[in-house]
């Protein structure tokens, strides 16, 4: 091997160190979990939350990336989350999750106006990307 090949190799090989190093403990943080409350009547029930999971910024990126809500049901006090038709597997047939009860996502315009992140111009002491 050459000592050009040698060279961009061991700098690669340093490159992976240093990036395993930084982002060895670099683990996704869930968004903030909204307030919920509830409004029952005869046979319907009102869910309500706030926005604070849409504010959240994501550990990783530092973007605020928020995506949408999902809402899940439960009829056993939270031992199952659906029935055995709600069930998600995975390609080896693994159980991964539950299907929605329902689900409330921004369309694409929307998320890429809400993607926001630090902006150091209107604010010195946030970071910029």
């Amino acid at each position: 091997m050459n000592s050009d090949m040698y060279s961009l190799r061991e700098k690669i090989i340093r490159l992976f160190i240093l990036l395993g190093v930084l982002y060895a403990d670099a683990v996704p943080v869930p968004p903030e979990i909204p307030e919920i409350q509830s409004i029952n009547e005869h046979e319907k029930i009102y869910l309500m939350w706030d926005n604070t999971a849409e504010s959240s910024i994501d550990s990783l990126t530092g973007y605020s990336d928020f995506e949408g809500y999902r809402i899940y049901r439960s009829t056993d006090g939270g031992q199952t989350w659906g029935d055995t038709w709600d069930r998600i597997y995975d390609y080896s047939g693994n159980f991964v999750g539950w299907r929605p009860y329902a689900q409330f996502d921004l369309i694409e315009e929307l998320d890429s106006l809400h993607c926001i992140y630090p902006n150091p111009f209107d604010n010195p002491s946030a970071t910029g990307y």
